[in-house]
């Protein structure tokens, strides 16, 4: 009798040392909750209602409120494609080289004749105009009026971004990066000296606050390097372990540097120079970030989507599988989330 309870004892504190002192999961494959959706065949429901969200697609936008609906919905021609962000959205008609302007709530602001193709690089009253041979920009207001521009390059533009106090980041192939102001002067024109590995331009980002940039390089081996807006000083070289030879994703993110990796996100801490990475299945599609700085990732591989998000310190917190594609994430709020899937908007609870 003394040696089964000796046993039983032994039984349970190996049980309790594995629900104690073992790490779970803290998902499940198969459980989230809909909070809500919507159809967007169903129209627009709450014509020029305030929207909390806006998706977008090559042949369609749309804006909505989960508690409204659709509030605005357009789909456009065979020979034309859309571009959109929360504040406004182009109809570009590559036969007429022109641009329509509107806004969320399908009112027409504007229409141009342009030598080029737009491009909207983030939430921001502004957009691009690339030149059609991809030497040359212009700036627009969402009024389209040209802020500056045609300002020309002698190589090709190989990446563009924007800072909060709309300054411009542009990288050419032959290595050059030139910054400019929201007006249009040229702080820098940047060829990297003789300590530097940017050769090639192949991506750039600017902080959103405008205090650092990040260079991606070359192919063969691929370098990204990090300096100073104010200066220009380097304090990063960092040479990456893929060659990818087209545009990476690269992104800073609460003192990070956030770039792509086969098969994995990868960081770099801005402060310790420390790294670190997230794996993830197939190819990355989308990433966007909180302001707690979780991080959401969609892929994609054999026809499988997966929607995964990360804590900043790498754990996972949500994780799932869906077999029609799935597109447009973003954050509503710290534990909600909004996608597109099929002809629905789906709001999920993720945390």
């Amino acid at each position: 009798m003394k040696k089964i309870w000796i046993i039983l004892i032994f039984f349970i504190i190996i049980f309790l040392a594995y629900f104690i002192l073992i790490p779970k999961k803290i998902y499940k494959k198969n459980s989230y909750i809909i909070e809500d959706s919507i159809d967007i065949n169903t129209g627009s429901s709450a014509v020029n209602e305030k929207h909390e969200g806006f998706f977008y697609l090559e042949n369609e936008c749309g804006y909505f409120s989960f508690k409204q609906g659709i509030t605005h919905y357009k789909r456009c021609n065979t020979d034309e494609y859309i571009l959109a962000n929360n504040l406004f959205y182009i109809i570009y008609n590559k036969t007429e080289s022109s641009i329509k302007l509107f806004t969320p709530t399908g009112d027409k602001v504007s229409e141009i004749k342009i030598n080029g193709y737009p491009y909207i690089y983030n939430n921001l009253p502004v957009f691009y105009i690339i030149n059609n041979n991809n030497r040359g920009f212009s700036l627009y207001s969402d009024k389209c009026k040209k802020i500056f521009g045609d300002i020309n390059f002698t190589s090709l533009i190989t990446s563009i971004s924007m800072d909060k106090n709309l300054d411009t980041l542009v990288s050419t192939i032959d290595g050059r990066t030139f910054l400019y102001t929201s007006k249009g002067e040229k702080i820098f024109d940047e060829k990297f000296n003789g300590n530097s590995k940017i050769i090639i331009s192949k991506s750039n980002t600017i902080d959103f606050e405008g205090d650092n940039i990040a260079i991606c390089s070359g192919i063969y081996p691929e370098y990204i390097e990090v300096f100073k807006k104010k200066d220009g000083t380097k304090f990063i070289s960092y040479k990456t372990d893929t060659n990818f030879r087209y545009n990476i994703l690269l992104f800073f993110v609460n003192n990070r540097l956030y770039f792509e990796g086969v098969k994995q996100i990868k960081f770099i801490n801005l402060k310790n120079k420390k790294t670190g990475s997230i794996d993830i299945k197939g190819e990355i599609n989308e990433v966007k970030f909180n302001e707690s700085g979780n991080i959401l990732i969609a892929s994609n591989l054999n026809d499988i989507y997966y929607l995964t998000i990360f804590s900043p310190k790498t754990k996972r917190i949500f994780y799932k599988e869906f077999t029609s594609k799935i597109s447009n994430f973003n954050f509503l709020n710290k534990k909600t989330i909004y996608f597109k899937c099929d002809d629905k908007i789906l709001k999920i609870k993720v945390g």
